[in-house]
């Protein structure tokens, strides 16, 4: 029979392989055990929530466990993680071990897809309503664990439209309390505060002893807390309650945020709790709420990476086209420094190098272009559509953002065709031909008491850049193309613009011959 060691956060003995032994009575060293754990068959290490253990004690043997266990030929590891744009979650593991576990296999627990939803609404039709295709909950239905959350809720599903609104649904009932009196739930949103507070202060098991008994009880029973061995110290059963919590938590005062660390960046297991409080302001139906954080966040003492946080909030959450519409003139206000700052970390957190998600996918022969990113959800299409919405007011720095937004989505095109890069073309040939226009007025018009404004403030490498882009891609918007090359045929400075064009013209000849050939006679 296969032999299993489990490790779990706050069930690890503290201190490294000696504290282990002790703790489980080991006559034998290291080497031995985990020889003698490979026999009769094989043996699995399971660590469950390899990214949320904190505790460097924890760690440590943790750690240590791992190195005995990937050098005894027999012997499996297997942990749980969540699915992170970086590193940080494991990089208190030592180099050593890391390298380990670079060439691991990963088994990634997506959503249900259509036919999977299909086979569970067949076997429970009650949850068919959840399921279908077109049910307004879809983006948080196909998710298994929310999914029961969402069967258990007091209110009807269909009003549901985000996670943050069902987090908040669910921390008002007390943990979906739906046959508790008020006064239980109180007391159960009291113990869940408690946890949550805990957890804020670095105590990774909470004592309740002091709550009604009665609470807690439902609270375990219910599955949101698990409790240790009847010791009145308990914690939340799964890592999404933990985080729902401490996000309600916060946004119920926000003024807590001042009792967290802000002058360092957000450690990543309190990261994904504070972007749902962020997503809590921002649907909230009045928007000084959320504005006031933004600025809170501002300050010059809070490390950058909170504001990140609690812009990228707005495309995270289920309904992140309208509220990227909702606090427009927020993001652009200025020189749209918002607004370039979420565009940005859009950029680094929701795409991934083509190289690493094609790894072993792509037909033999098939090269992929050096630096292509591709996304990985709808965030970058969010952000191309809403600014290219109002392209023609974005202030400095949103613009330069936004043209390497549209840079890196244009690569997109060379595998799949979309509906979104036509767009964005027809948004750099208005850029395009209103720098001609500007540039062909006289100087005496800019020595004026009025000058004309000037459209579109980007400078010379944003001019570079879009012309790259229309160049590269003109056979996706012909008609962009042609509107450029016209403009350029009858500037003044028509000569000097066909250079330009000439050192890299990209597919305009074949997007736009009659007027390529009209720019090559100016």
């Amino acid at each position: 029979a296969c032999r299993i060691l489990v490790l779990t956060p706050d069930r690890t003995p503290k201190g490294g392989w000696h504290a282990l032994r002790q703790t489980l009575e080991i006559d034998a060293d290291a080497k031995d055990f985990f020889v003698d754990l490979a026999c009769d068959g094989g043996g699995v290490v399971c660590i469950d929530g390899l990214d949320r253990i904190r505790d460097p004690g924890e760690q440590k043997t943790v750690i240590d466990v791992m190195r005995f266990a990937t050098d005894t030929l027999g012997v499996t590891v297997l942990f749980t993680a969540r699915l992170s744009q970086d590193e940080e979650p494991l990089a208190w593991l030592p180099d050593d071990v890391q390298r380990t576990l670079a060439s691991r296999r990963t088994i990634v627990v997506d959503d249900l897809d259509d036919e999977e939803a299909s086979a569970l609404g067949a076997a429970a039709p009650e949850l068919v309503p959840l399921l279908r295709a077109d049910s307004p909950t879809r983006p948080l239905s196909r998710n298994l664990f929310i999914l029961r959350r969402l069967a258990s809720m007091r209110r009807s599903a269909d009003e549901v439209g985000s996670e943050a609104q069902l987090a908040a649904d669910w921390w008002a009932t007390g943990g979906h309390a739906l046959d508790a009196l008020q006064g239980q739930r109180r007391a159960r949103r009291r113990v869940l505060a408690a946890v949550a507070q805990s957890i804020l202060k670095g105590v990774s098991l909470a004592d309740v002893s002091g709550f009604d008994p009665r609470a807690v009880d439902s609270l375990v029973a219910g599955e949101i807390l698990v409790e240790l061995s009847a010791t009145d110290r308990v914690k939340f059963r799964h890592d999404l309650l933990s985080d729902w919590a401490l996000g309600c938590f916060l946004y119920d005062d926000i003024s807590r945020i001042d009792d967290l660390a802000l002058d360092t960046p957000p450690p990543y297991w309190l990261s994904r709790a504070f972007e749902l409080t962020c997503r809590c302001a921002a649907e909230n139906t009045e928007e000084a709420a959320y504005i006031a954080l933004l600025d809170r966040l501002s300050e010059d003492s809070v490390a950058p990476a909170w504001l990140g946080l609690a812009l990228l909030a707005l495309v995270r959450s289920e309904l992140g086209a309208s509220l990227l519409e909702k606090y427009a003139d927020t993001l652009l206000h200025g020189d749209g420094a918002r607004g370039a700052t979420l565009i940005h970390r859009a950029l680094a957190a929701h795409g991934r190098p083509a190289s690493e998600l094609l790894a072993g996918s792509l037909p033999k022969g098939i090269v992929l272009p050096d630096g292509l990113t591709l996304p990985l959800d709808l965030a970058w299409a969010q952000l191309c559509v809403w600014s290219a919405r109002r392209f023609d007011r974005l202030p400095a720095k949103t613009l330069t953002a936004a043209l390497a937004l549209y840079e890196q989505w244009m690569m997109v095109s060379i595998i799949i065709e979309d509906p979104v890069t036509p767009l964005l073309l027809e948004r750099v040939a208005d850029l395009l031909v209103a720098h001609i226009e500007d540039n062909d007025q006289p100087i005496a018009a800019f020595t004026r008491t009025n000058p004309p404004p000037i459209r579109y403030p980007t400078d010379d490498d944003g001019v570079r850049t879009a012309r790259s882009m229309i160049a590269l891609y003109a056979h996706r918007a012909p008609g962009a193309a042609t509107r450029y090359l016209e403009a350029v045929a009858a500037s003044e400075r028509a000569a000097g613009y066909a250079y330009q064009i000439l050192e890299f013209v990209g597919n305009l000849p074949a997007a736009a011959p009659v007027a390529f050939a009209a720019v090559i006679r100016s």
